[in-house]
């Protein structure tokens, strides 16, 4: 998974992402993706700036469950851009930006080496690696 930051763009109010607005940020959103589909997860998230001065992530993420649920690509959308519902007058402090989502068959290993090679290509110092419960209550479906 790719997230990105619409910081310092006409739409948005806010200039630049910290690290600890980022953190804090993909920390928050780990937390409504394992809230909403009802399993705890474990990711990892390797930080990287992008052109334009502005952090983005490479996030794998492994769901505490035999089977990976297939979650829709609008409901992580939703999950990470979570300020378009709110009112239009302050939707421009919202900082998430665009989403990009792939499911990886975790059987073949070449697949899996060139995601980890990729996530972890800033270094051991821009790399997340966190366990977020699920809830405790049951989730409705979506």
């Amino acid at each position: 998974m790719d997230l990105t930051y619409r910081a310092g763009t006409e739409e948005c109010s806010v200039s630049s992402v910290s690290r600890p607005m980022a953190e804090r940020t993909l920390r928050r959103f780990m937390q409504r993706v394992a809230r909403r589909v009802g399993i705890g997860l474990t990711f990892l998230a390797a930080l990287e700036l992008q052109s334009r001065g502005i952090v983005h992530w490479h996030v794998l993420v492994k769901f505490r469950s035999v089977d990976c649920p297939d979650v829709p690509h609008w409901l992580l959308s939703k999950l990470w851009q979570r300020w378009m519902w709110w009112p239009k007058d302050v939707q421009c402090q919202g900082v998430e930006g665009f989403m990009w989502v792939r499911y990886l068959d975790g059987c073949d290993p070449k697949e899996v080496r060139y995601v980890v090679k990729y996530v972890l290509k800033g270094g051991e110092d821009d790399v997340l690696l966190e366990d977020v419960m699920g809830p405790r209550q049951e989730v409705l479906p979506w």
